[in-house]
């Protein structure tokens, strides 16, 4: 055997133990309370191959049914993505981004002209993503290949769509965004790792298509879900967490508090 093929003996050995190693980490977490969930999820962006059982997924949104919504209208549907069909999503997608064939979104991600202060944090974040990869502002081509992982769901084995009706005001949106907040912090409670993931709002027909939606379905989000690969430089990056709180607590209630 030459050297070659055992450096990659070595290497698939190294690759199996690091997939088992997450996959007994998991199982120790389920002792994890809110409070640890919260503070650990995170939008992981490199993933492990290491497949997910189904009865996992099917947990996990069993449980996050139970989030709340007005009125109880539970406006959201989710589409589970796996194996054979996501990589060829994945696949045609590719092609289509290096092509430049970006497709018009329904609405925008982001405002056109994104305010101060939440312009300065969105800036930060990015440049702190691309400063752990050592990816200077100079390096467009090393950015744009960065971005482009965000299309391969940064190699999960489960991908997510969420979709909503259309016809439904603003006011469920919110609902959609804690059904998906609900399913994140389950899913790190399960030892696994998330990443939302808004840039696919740039491929609504080809989701639509894909996924068979109706007139009437919108693509919100999109969710990479998996095992983090922990030994990835990307996972290292450190979060910036920035928080504005207006307390207008009258006598009345501040009376009855100290009571």
């Amino acid at each position: 055997m030459g050297r070659a093929a055992i450096a990659e003996n070595i290497a698939c050995v190294t690759r199996v133990w690091q997939s088992i190693s997450v996959v007994l980490k998991a199982l120790e977490s389920h002792q994890m309370n809110v409070s640890q969930a919260v503070a650990k999820r995170m939008s992981v962006r490199a993933f492990l191959d290491a497949p997910i059982p189904k009865s996992t997924i099917e947990e996990i949104l069993t449980k996050a049914a139970r989030a709340p919504s007005g009125g109880n209208v539970q406006p959201w549907q989710v589409h589970v993505v796996t194996g054979v069909p996501l990589q060829a999503f994945v696949d045609d997608i590719a092609i289509k981004f290096r092509a430049g064939k970006l497709e018009p979104a329904k609405f925008e991600s982001y405002p056109k002209n994104l305010r101060s202060p939440h312009r300065e944090y969105r800036f930060e974040n990015g440049e702190a993503l691309y400063e752990t990869l050592g990816l200077k502002r100079e390096d467009k081509l090393g950015r744009i290949e960065q971005f482009a992982n965000n299309f391969r769901f940064f190699g999960a084995p489960v991908a997510m769509f969420f979709t909503f009706d259309k016809r439904f005001e603003q006011a469920q949106w919110s609902d959609v965004g804690m059904f998906m907040q609900t399913i994140m912090l389950l899913a790190t409670e399960a030892g696994l790792a998330t990443c939302a993931q808004r840039c696919w709002l740039r491929f609504p027909d080809s989701i639509a298509t894909f996924l068979g939606l109706d007139e009437n379905s919108t693509v919100l989000c999109g969710l990479a879900i998996g095992y983090a690969d922990e030994h990835a430089p990307i996972i290292q990056q450190v979060y910036l967490f920035f928080l504005t709180v207006h307390y207008n607590i009258g006598k009345t209630t501040a009376a009855a508090t100290a009571m």
